[in-house]
Formats: structure tokens, sequence, C-alpha cells
């Protein structure tokens, strides 16, 4: 869970045989939103002025976040982060850092960004989006409508028993051509 305490992602841990490990994280990066003491970044700036020199609530989120993914990723768990970024998926620094520690965006893997939808009701953007460590690549996902709330659900269809290390997929192997 977020070491600040602000409550910017939590996770959850399942461990398997063989300690096999599947952790799933829940991530909300704060919208940059000044008009008022009561917004969720208003409240994050207030504590990084206090605590952390100033530092941005948007900058320290990637940062921070990032840093817990890569010990996750060097302790051996299997991730799969779904997180409200609050901008655009396809442009955002957030997406470039993600790459660069090897975690996939499931959905733009699987469906490619042309097809995908806007994710909050009254948006335009792709501001919801699914993450995968490379073990999870397979795994289908997609969004469902809008239905009772102002953001598309996010789903993924994860094999439990093989991810748990009871039972392994059939690898396929590919070839490269040049």
């Amino acid at each position: 869970s977020d070491p600040t305490g602000l409550g910017r992602w939590t996770s959850t841990q399942y461990q398997g045989k063989g300690k096999v490990r599947l952790r799933f994280i829940s991530a909300y990066c704060p919208n940059r939103n000044e008009q008022g003491a009561a917004t969720v970044w208003t409240q994050h700036k207030t504590y990084f002025e206090e605590k952390l020199s100033g530092k941005d609530p948007i900058d320290a989120f990637y940062e921070d976040l990032t840093k817990a993914i890569e010990q996750w990723l060097r302790e051996g768990d299997q991730l799969v982060l779904m997180l409200d970024l609050n901008d655009d998926i396809r442009t955002s620094p957030f997406t470039v850092m993600m790459e660069k520690i090897g975690m996939t965006q499931l959905l733009s893997y699987r469906h490619g960004d042309a097809t995908m939808p806007n994710t909050f009701q009254g948006g335009q953007r792709h501001i919801d989006r699914l993450y995968v460590s490379s073990t999870l690549v397979e795994c289908a996902c997609g969004y469902l409508p809008f239905g009772d709330f102002d953001h598309r659900p996010i789903w993924i269809d994860i094999r439990i028993p093989w991810r748990l290390g009871t039972k392994f997929p059939h690898l396929r192997t590919v070839s490269r051509i040049d």
C-alpha cells in the first residue's frame, strides 16, 4: 500500500505453490485541480509541501508507484495494475516509466490503441488502464460499457490455477522474421 498514507494505491498479494505470487494493485493519480482545499490534488499538494519540500503530487505518484512496482518485480511478484491515471495513457510520462520497467499496457497489447474508447463518461481520453508484468501478457482483457459509474469497468481473465503454480500453460515458440 501507499507508504505516505494518502491512499494513492493499495495492493493484495496471493501466494501459490513454490512461492509463486500474484499481486493486484489498484491506483488513483490525482487530477490537477486547484479549485478548493477539499480536492484530492490540493490535499496531496499540501502533504508534499509539508513533508517533501513541495514535490508535485502527480510527479510523486509516478515516481513512488514506479519504485514500488520495481520492488515487487525484484521480489518475483506477477503484477496486475489497474489505475485511473487522470491523464491520457497514450501520451503520459507514466506510460514510458512502466514500459522501461517491463510492464505492458495489456489493453493496447491485446486490442491496439486505435480501438480504445474513452474511459471517463464525460471525457475524450483513455485515462484508465491495465498494466501487467511479462508473465500475464496472454491474459484476455477488455472494457465494459458505462453503467452506474462514471468510468468504464476494466476486466482481465487470469487463469488462477496456472498463475499460482499449479498448472502451467503450453508455451508457444515464436520465430522472429527479419
